[in-house]
């Protein structure tokens, strides 16, 4: 389990399965059930979590602290105190870095936990068993359905594009020119007013670009850099294997960004071949399937495409007004999508606060377990 597999007190992506001799050298710490997880790197995360009880054979990465309940602590309150917001503040507050904010162990060792005799522990620990797991199954639900609009879309993306009665031509037929960014030095942060940019691979994504997906240039490059410019289509040519050959169109304006070397730039014949249509075209199921064939790598976390293997993929060949109405139709369902989306989001936000609020409020007593049956109708 590394930390990117760890958020808010569950696990957001699932553990690798690894040998020893090829884990990686921060794959040393041996996980037991009931055991807690608290990163000590870039803490404002909040990645903590309860191993449980049925879990078996887990390994933690090094930039994990593990703290195991004495007995006369109860390990599922120990847990819920880690997730809350005093410890998370206190965690925070003794870490040493800016841009990477860092705690020792032996510092982690030293925060205060409150001292309650353990049938309190054990009561405050179920309470927020039935509590979280009742507000986590509807946050699930809710995630859910903004994962059944993503796919209903997708397989609408997929019936529009299958439909065409017409044939196909590799796109690098329309192609005038293709090239990529440059290995850019940047820092850690966005980049702010006049500063440039170099833009992160999430900057394309799902057939979207997003300039505010950057991180400030550390260092002026030699040579003039590659800058998107409206019409451009964009593609990443390195990533894992669900994201490589991700492509987006640039449609608007952007900000002072510069491409990375992970990232194509194609410029179309734009007579013949819309860029937004090339956006819808290359998401197609169909399409992922070919750009995976294509991918290319020893590592199945980071694999990449060539130039040639973009040229290759099939795209249909329709007049500039057919293009032109099917980008507006997709446009439209898109964006009804995006607001449904949207409404979910913020449902979720406020479920993820008020569970977050319930497990400080439980281990702090600001509420009392007798007093929670009045809660139970929050979140509906």
């Amino acid at each position: 389990m590394d930390i990117g597999s760890v958020g808010r007190g569950a696990l957001v992506e699932e553990p690798q399965s690894l040998t020893f001799e090829s884990s990686p050298s921060r794959a040393r710490r041996v996980l037991r059930p009931g055991d807690t997880i608290v990163s000590t790197v870039r803490t404002y995360l909040r990645a903590v979590m309860r191993i449980p009880d049925d879990a078996t054979n887990l390994v933690g990465s090094t930039g994990f602290a593990v703290l195991t309940a004495r007995p006369q602590v109860d390990s599922r309150f120990l847990s819920w105190f880690a997730q809350s917001d005093p410890f998370i503040e206190e965690v925070v507050a003794h870490s040493v870095g800016v841009s990477y904010p860092a705690i020792s162990p032996s510092d982690l060792a030293r925060l205060p936990v409150p001292t309650l005799d353990l049938p309190a522990q054990r009561a405050i620990a179920e309470f927020l068993d039935a509590e979280t797991a009742r507000i986590d199954a509807l946050i699930a639900k809710k995630c859910k359905l903004v994962q059944l609009l993503e796919t209903r879309f997708q397989r609408e993306i997929d019936h529009v594009m299958d439909s065409f009665d017409s044939s196909e031509a590799a796109l690098g037929r329309f192609v005038l020119e293709l090239g990529q960014g440059s290995s850019l030095q940047a820092g850690s942060r966005p980049a702010d007013g006049e500063e440039w940019g170099v833009l992160k691979l999430s900057a394309v994504k799902f057939g979207r670009y997003d300039p505010r997906e950057n991180k400030v240039l550390a260092k002026q490059p030699e040579e003039l850099p590659m800058v998107p410019q409206v019409g451009d289509l964009l593609v990443t040519r390195s990533n894992t294997p669900a994201y490589v050959g991700d492509v987006a169109a640039v449609v608007h304006t952007t900000a002072r960004n510069m491409l990375p070397d992970l990232i194509y730039r194609l410029r179309l014949d734009s007579a013949r071949m819309s860029a937004e249509f090339v956006s819808y075209t290359l998401p197609t199921s169909r399409s992922r399937h070919r750009i995976s064939a294509l991918a290319r790598g020893s590592s199945q976390s980071m694999v990449k495409l060539r130039g040639e293997d973009i040229r290759s993929l099939p795209v249909p060949v329709v007049t500039p007004s057919v293009q032109e109405r099917t980008v507006a139709s997709l446009e439209r369902r898109r964006r009804q999508k995006s607001e449904i989306s949207s409404k979910l989001d913020q449902q979720i936000a406020l479920l993820v606060e008020h569970r977050q609020a319930l497990i400080t409020a439980a281990v702090t007593g600001e509420i009392g377990v007798p007093e929670v049956a009045v809660l139970h109708g929050l979140g509906r």
